[in-house]
Order: structure tokens, then C-alpha cells, then sequence
């Protein structure tokens, strides 16, 4: 099958659920899910699946929480040509939200991960072979609940049971018996196709201040417009671009924080940029909207990479107001 469009980027995030209330008499101390770990693959690849017997890369997910075997099990994937990147995210807590960024292509469009659930003998949640395609388009979202997988190598039967090899080694399973048979999804994973380009922080600030356009294609210019919509900036003013990898908490309205308004000197205005890579000095601003381009580097690993990029009004009175801000993914 394919799209037509080559590629997509989607926000892959895991929300873990996992609670006393939740799971009652199933809340172990110390209760976390292990660093995640997966691949973007081919259906010529099968990291795993309920009734297939786990590689020792899975055995050790499962048991230890090491993603080390199932790194190397995926990178070789990637160079057989099976496989076109690892999946790494960072290990959660028992209520926890952990996302990551992965671009999928129509040679690729699966999606396979794994976390264990810790303790455990060999108990672990995830996702095998996810398509992010169907019907010859990429899906716009798509939320997977997790329920407990025995790896099948371990005999223990509670959370914290020693070490029992399982021999003959038994295959993968839904687990539907025992400690925990009926118990609860531990959590979601939710895939989210990103748009190229949104703008958000417009709930104090106007809709419009910033304006974009161009390609977010590699290689591509995008070009900023910076403007005053409500007319209550002095002109001239000078602007400024801030660019960042990192969003504050509360999208799409960030931060509210007073003084930072377009609207006059003391109202209050959306943050967004949660820390400040970049900083360009733009073009003067006589009144009307003044255009800044920038142009996107030819560098493959950016592809996937999400930006945000905020502006901002200094006028001769020295009133500061902040424009709304882009959520930016190269290569989308």
C-alpha cells in the first residue's frame, strides 16, 4: 500500500494508569514501567507477537527492563533493511504521561513497543505492528489500551517472585489467569499525527500576530510574518523570533503570564517557548505585517524534529507584547 505522500510524523505517548484504585491488591511498592523501546518497521520485521516465543531481547525487557538486546535486535533490523530506526523513550512512573516523536514512511508504517511492568517475573505492555496507514492514507490518530503480557520465560506468579526459569520456555500471552486475570489496561498509547505547522498560543494572544508560510520540507523556507492585529503597538517597534525544541506545559495556551500582552502595556500574554535556543532580531514593524524567512537545513535527522517559534513587539515606549506561537515539524 501507499499513501502518496511518502511520509508522516506522529507523537507516540504512553500514559500510564496504574494505581491502588486502579488495580487494587495489584500495586506493588516501587511500581514503574521500564524505559520504553521499539522500532519503526516493515511487516518483514516482527519484534513480537501473542503467540510467538520471545527473542532474548524481549526475555530481557521483560525480566530486567534492559533495552539493550532489543536496541541491537532493531538496529540490525535497520541495516537487513526490515526496519528504519529504534523507538527509545524514557521510563515512567505508575502514573505518568512519556511521549516521543517518530516519522513513519510508506515503506515502514508500523510501529512495535514494549515497556516492562516493574516488578514483575516477565510482565510487560505494548504494541506490535501498529499500522499508521490505512486505506492507503495515514490515520489521524489512533489509542491502543495496554494490557498485561506474559513474556513466557519466567514461572513467577506474583510481582515480586525470585528468578524461576520457565523450561520449555512457553509463548508469549495475554495473561487471563492468576494475580492478574480481569485486571485493568496499566495505560494507553496514543498515536497523533502531527501537521506540519499549527499555530498555537492564541488564547490571550491574537490570532494572526505571528503568520507562516513556505515549505516545512528540508531544504524549504518558511517565512514569518510579525504583526500587531489589535493596532495597540507604537510603530515603529523592533521584533524578535524565538525558536526553541521545547514547549511549556498547557498547549495550545502555554503559560499565561501579565505584562506580556499585545493588547496594551499590562495584559497578560500566552509563553509557549519553554526555553530559548535561538533568538533573531527581524525586521522593523511600521504598522503593517513585516516578513522574516528562514531557511530549514538539508539534514535528514531533522526530519521529525518538532520547533516552536514565538515572536515579539518592542515598541519605543518599551511595551513588550509576545505573539502567538508555531508548532513546527520539519519534514512533515
Amino acid at each position: 500500500a501507499q499513501t502518496g505522500e511518502g511520509y508522516a510524523t506522529y507523537r507516540v505517548t504512553f500514559d500510564a494508569t496504574w494505581s491502588p484504585s486502579s488495580h487494587p491488591g495489584l500495586f506493588p511498592g516501587g511500581a514503574h514501567f521500564s524505559p520504553l523501546i521499539g522500532a519503526v518497521h516493515s511487516s518483514a520485521l516482527e519484534l513480537w507477537t501473542p503467540g510467538g516465543m520471545a527473542s532474548n531481547g524481549i526475555e530481557s525487557m521483560a525480566e530486567t527492563g534492559s533495552t539493550v538486546g532489543l536496541n541491537a535486535a532493531v538496529s540490525a533490523a535497520v541495516q537487513a533493511g526490515t526496519a528504519s530506526g529504534v523507538i527509545q523513550g524514557a521510563g515512567a512512573s505508575a502514573t505518568d504521561s512519556i511521549s516521543m516523536t517518530i516519522t513513519v514512511t510508506d515503506d515502514f508504517p508500523l510501529a512495535s513497543l514494549v515497556t516492562m511492568i516493574a516488578p514483575s517475573p516477565d510482565w510487560f505492555i505494548g504494541v506490535h505492528g501498529v499500522s499508521m496507514m490505512e486505506n492507503d492514507a495515514w490515520i489521524d490518530q489512533k489509542v491502543v489500551s495496554l494490557f498485561a503480557y506474559d513474556s513466557g520465560t519466567d514461572n513467577g506468579s506474583q510481582f515480586t517472585s525470585a528468578n524461576s526459569n520457565t523450561s520449555p520456555q512457553q509463548p508469549i500471552s495475554l495473561i487471563t489467569s492468576g494475580s492478574l486475570a480481569g485486571a485493568a489496561a496499566f495505560g494507553t498509547f496514543t498515536f497523533e499525527r502531527l501537521s506540519s505547522a499549527l499555530e498555537i498560543g492564541i488564547c490571550n494572544n491574537p490570532q494572526g500576530s505571528l503568520a507562516l508560510s513556505g515549505s516545512t520540507e528540508l531544504g524549504g523556507t518558511l517565512t514569518f510574518a510579525f504583526d500587531n492585529p489589535l493596532g495597540t503597538t507604537t510603530a515603529p517597534a523592533a521584533t524578535f523570533l524565538g525558536i526553541s525544541f521545547l514547549a511549556v506545559p498547557g498547549q495550545p495556551c502555554g503559560i499565561t503570564v501579565p505584562g506580556l500582552g499585545l493588547a496594551s502595556f499590562s495584559a497578560p500574554g500566552d509563553l509557549l517557548l519553554g526555553n530559548l535556543n535561538r533568538i533573531i532580531v527581524g525586521p522593523t514593524w511600521n504598522g503593517s505585517p513585516v516578513p522574516m524567512s528562514l531557511t530549514i537545513p538539508n539534514a535528514p535527522v531533522l526530519v521529525g524534529v518538532e520547533v516552536y517559534a514565538q515572536g515579539a513587539l518592542v515598541d519605543g515606549a518599551g511595551s513588550l507584547g509576545a505573539t502567538s506561537a508555531f508548532r513546527i515539524v520539519i519534514g512533515a
